[in-house]
């Protein structure tokens, strides 16, 4: 079993192929050299029939994969991370292959990113992609494709990202005791000032007013 690599940008998809395959096998083995000579229409009404003839075989798993890889190279990339994501939930296939998948599945929501203009869906895509990188990661931690394109993906989200705001700067203590002093001295001189304003605007009734507030009783 061969991995064929086809390179995009940053994308790097693996490839399931076979060198010699038993009669059994042959309809996959007549996929995958559909595949190989881009005659990609063909090559996925061939992956898909081998899917649905042997659903829980080996060769339904390793159909399913490069079905993926064939919807990518059609640019049919929705359709290609959700078979991908479907590859990987196989859980009757190794650990590795469905490992595989997922880091197919994440250079496919990656290039679903890179044709976005919305930042909300680019993000949301970018997003997606670390997902499936990590959880590849987690069953092959020294896989160093998957890691480069993590670290590619995880910049490109970063860069989407506002810059963290500006701490406010306190003033400092001394200014504050200084302004602090100033203003207590301003509002004490005010008190007094306001003080003698009404000392020298008071007068007394005259005694004319003072007589009417005598009690007659």
């Amino acid at each position: 079993m061969l991995y064929l690599h086809v390179a995009t940008l940053l994308i790097s998809l693996m490839m399931f192929s076979f060198s010699s395959a038993p009669a059994d096998e042959g309809k996959l083995r007549n996929a995958n050299k559909r595949y190989e000579e881009s005659q990609f229409t063909l090559a996925a009404l061939l992956y898909r029939k081998v899917i649905r003839e042997e659903p829980q075989s080996r060769n339904a798993g390793i159909a399913s994969f490069n079905l993926g890889n064939t919807l990518f190279r059609t640019k049919r990339y929705s359709e290609a991370g959700v078979r991908f994501r479907k590859t990987a939930l196989m859980t009757n296939q190794p650990e590795t292959f469905r490992a595989d998948a997922r880091f197919n599945a994440g250079n496919t929501y990656a290039q679903l990113a890179l044709s976005r203009k919305d930042k909300r869906k680019k993000t949301s895509l970018l997003k997606a992609s670390l997902k499936e990188y990590r959880a590849a990661l987690l069953t092959e931690p020294d896989d160093q494709e998957c890691k480069v394109n993590y670290e590619i993906v995880l910049r490109r989200l970063h860069s989407l990202s506002p810059p963290p705001p500006k701490k406010e700067q306190l003033p400092d203590a001394s200014s504050v005791s200084s302004r602090s002093s100033a203003a207590s001295n301003i509002l004490l001189q005010s008190s007094k000032e306001e003080g003698r304003v009404l000392r020298n605007s008071y007068r007394t009734a005259p005694q004319k007013n003072r007589t009417l507030l005598k009690k007659d009783w």
